[in-house]
């Protein structure tokens, strides 16, 4: 089994707002790591310069099927709604991320 590196991440409640409204095309976790070596996945990241798909904990696949869910109902909810929701995201956001 291959050991990977352990990153710690924060994310940002407005990161997660600014990609849910299509304000910015990186996923609010992508913000979090180099985003031109790897790509966020609900599932996995995938690391662009090794061709690896990297499986993930589950606190990071649940919050990640979250934001996908909030991203595809948006453009019908309100802002303030929405922000809101983003603000619960944040709590529930992985602290750390395999690399």
């Amino acid at each position: 089994m291959k050991s990977y590196e352990i990153k710690n991440i924060q994310v940002d409640r407005n990161d997660i707002f600014n990609y849910v409204v299509s304000n910015s095309s990186y996923d609010p976790i992508e913000r979090c790591i180099d985003c031109q070596s790897y790509e966020v996945f609900d599932e996995f990241i995938y690391n662009n310069q090794t061709k690896e798909t990297i499986e993930q904990d589950e606190d990071f696949v649940i919050f990640s099927k979250q934001v996908s869910l909030l991203r595809s109902k948006a453009p019908k909810m309100h802002g303030d709604e929405i922000k809101r929701i983003c603000e619960e995201l944040e709590e529930i956001a992985p602290k750390y991320v395999k690399l």
